[in-house]
């Protein structure tokens, strides 16, 4: 049956096949043969002939397979490489059978390469100018796809693809994105290839939708191991809650992986609510909060722990008669109160700078003189530092004055007594002539 052949090329630059014979080129000419009235490829054994200008090579039995085949142009007569610096362009003939396959493969030719102006199209896909295009006739770059791109393992399965982008500085670092099964699920993966080594995943998805950063098999939507940094320009992490008005927080875990018990939340309480929680569930967990210079990570040994200063419009404590019990009168706060000794003191700041002590004059009490005569408002922390509830003096102060206001009281009638006693003695007596005296300033009369 007489079959009508085309053909359609790729080839590539070889430069000179030895130094010592550098008048002659070798080009690596790829190309497919197909059966225009079937079109179908042709298989088997053809006898090709290559016309450049003057130059002629014959390969007499060339084995096609599914249409492909490929030779070496100058393998068998030298190339010469004047050809390619006389002429700024050139034509290659392709004689198959003795039939010459039309157009004729037109490029040109630099010092160094050999480069076509065109090449005609092997099924779906084009080579124009050191270029390939798939899907897409005027590729831009060296591989240019337009559709769907299958990457399969060595068996010619969809599991396990892989691909490699290699780095410009190094053979044996690139980047190696692969599709593989991880705690049961097939998931798309990021690796990096150091020398030797393999690191990573560096990014996974999962089919759960599911992305992890620095985490094989992420358990949330975005599920990162390690340290995280958020940096722009006046921006920030944005979190919707994805319903009007619902509960809405952040978990924080401290035990291992999320679904381990929860270590603490903040964020908004249940529907409808507008207050912010911010709550720590470790059992007898605390909270700590501060404002220095450095990164110091410490052990509050109270609910909250502040080291600063705090303002706020009012501080309100639990005083309801129904939360207390065993209700004791405070004995001699008058003589408790004679006991304390206030000062004016400057911190220690170089000495403690975590505490982020003030650095101007203070009024207050030393905790070690107070404790032996108010016992109660003095707290001794895990390391040994003590503290005063200031507040919890207000009520010592209160009986105090009661105690000493009683006292004034039995001064005053006493006076009044003295008084009397004086005046009917001995009436021209100074106090006896004031008829302004009353008994709240008797006691200051001479």
């Amino acid at each position: 049956m007489q079959k009508i052949l085309t053909t359609t090329i790729i080839f590539f630059v070889l430069l000179n096949i030895a130094s010592a014979n550098v008048s002659n080129k070798t080009i690596s000419f790829q190309g497919k043969l197909i059966d225009t009235k079937t079109q179908r490829p042709i298989t088997g054994k053809k006898n090709f002939k290559f016309v450049i200008g003057d130059w002629t090579e014959e390969h007499p039995t060339v084995q096609v397979n599914q249409g492909l085949y490929s030779v070496i142009l100058g393998s068998i007569t030298p190339l010469p490489f004047q050809i390619f610096k006389d002429h700024e362009s050139l034509s290659l003939k392709v004689i198959v059978d003795g039939k010459l396959l039309e157009p004729p493969i037109n490029f040109h030719s630099s010092i160094n390469t050999v480069r076509a102006d065109y090449a005609d199209q092997v099924g779906n896909m084009f080579f124009v100018d050191g270029k390939v295009g798939i899907g897409n006739n005027d590729p831009r770059a060296t591989m240019d796809i337009l559709g769907t791109l299958n990457v399969l393992n060595k068996r010619g399965k969809y599991n396990a693809g892989v691909i490699n982008l290699g780095c410009e500085k190094s053979d044996d670092n690139y980047w190696h994105l692969v599709h593989r099964t991880e705690s049961g699920l097939d998931s798309l993966m990021i690796f990096k290839k150091d020398p030797g080594v393999f690191n990573g995943p560096y990014f996974v998805i999962n089919p759960l939708g599911n992305v992890g950063i620095g985490k094989r098999n992420p358990l949330a939507r975005l599920h990162v191991k390690g340290t995280t940094a958020l940096v722009g320009n006046a921006g920030g992490l944005k979190l919707y809650s994805g319903k009007k008005g619902g509960h809405f927080w952040i978990g924080l875990y401290t035990d291992g992986e999320p679904g381990s018990s929860r270590a603490g939340w903040l964020g908004y309480g249940s529907d409808g609510t507008k207050d912010f929680v911010i709550r720590n569930e470790k059992p007898s967990g605390n909270i700590y909060m501060a404002t220095n210079d450095g990164d110091i990570i410490f052990h509050p040994k109270n609910q909250l722990t502040v080291y600063g200063n705090i303002k706020c419009n009012t501080v309100l404590e639990n005083s309801d008669a129904r939360y207390k019990d065993n209700l004791t009168p405070i004995e001699s706060p008058l003589q408790k109160l004679t006991q304390l000794i206030g000062w004016i003191f400057s911190w220690k700041s170089d000495e403690f700078p975590e505490k982020n002590f003030p650095k101007t004059k203070q009024y207050g009490f030393i905790a070690q003189q107070v404790e032996p005569f108010l016992p109660h408002v003095v707290h001794t922390d895990q390391d040994g530092f003590k503290s005063v509830d200031y507040t919890k003096i207000i009520p010592v102060m209160v009986e105090g004055l009661k105690e000493l206001n009683n006292k004034v009281d039995m001064l005053i009638e006493e006076n009044k007594s003295l008084k009397k006693v004086v005046c009917e003695t001995n009436p021209n007596h100074t106090l006896c002539q004031n008829t302004n005296n009353s008994p709240n300033n008797l006691i200051t009369q001479q």
